[in-house]
């Protein structure tokens, strides 16, 4: 950039609140691979710590993000960019080796963000199946269990719409 002294300090302060962008995102992909293994072994008793530190990291997040959009804005104003720009464009007007560390960063950041995502989509379907499965079980030991076409233990088709444990819907 022409006429411009690049604000190392600038920029090595936003490549510091990525390096803990990064550094936190993988904290919380650890957790949520202890989650997914708890929800798997029925480990519910160390869920409920697992999740106090989830939220205490998803809160650090938080921080460092709002962290990294001022940072963000005093490199966009120390380059005279007046324009709504994106980190990693910002990064292409960087000079090097600055640029291509950060965008290194931005790589391995949205591959954390993806795996995240990923992982949160797993936990989310198991918790649901585990919903339903519960939800199920108490519907057929309370006898609430609403069917269309009833069968009693050996197979027979029935009319009537009373529930036995050993009924079964098809």
């Amino acid at each position: 950039m022409e006429g411009f002294k690049v604000p190392t300090e600038h920029i090595e302060k936003f490549d510091e609140v990525i390096e803990k962008q990064i550094h936190l995102h993988e904290i919380l992909k650890s957790l949520l691979e202890k989650k997914r293994d708890y929800i798997q072994n029925r480990d519910i008793e160390k869920l409920s710590d697992l999740v106090l530190e989830e939220e205490k990291v998803l809160f650090d997040i938080g921080e460092s993000e709002k962290k990294r959009e001022i940072l963000l804005e005093e490199l966009k104003n120390s380059l005279n960019i007046k324009r709504n720009i994106k980190a990693i464009e910002l990064c292409e007007k960087l000079p090097q080796p600055y640029s291509l560390n950060l965008m290194m960063k931005f790589v391995k950041l949205m591959e954390l963000i993806n795996d995240i995502a990923v992982l949160n989509l797993g936990i989310k379907s198991m918790l649901e199946f585990e919903n339903n499965y519960i939800e199920l079980t108490l519907r057929l030991l309370s006898g609430n269990l609403k069917r269309e076409t009833f069968y009693n233990s050996r197979g027979k088709h029935k009319e009537e719409a009373s529930s036995s444990f050993l009924d079964g819907r098809v």
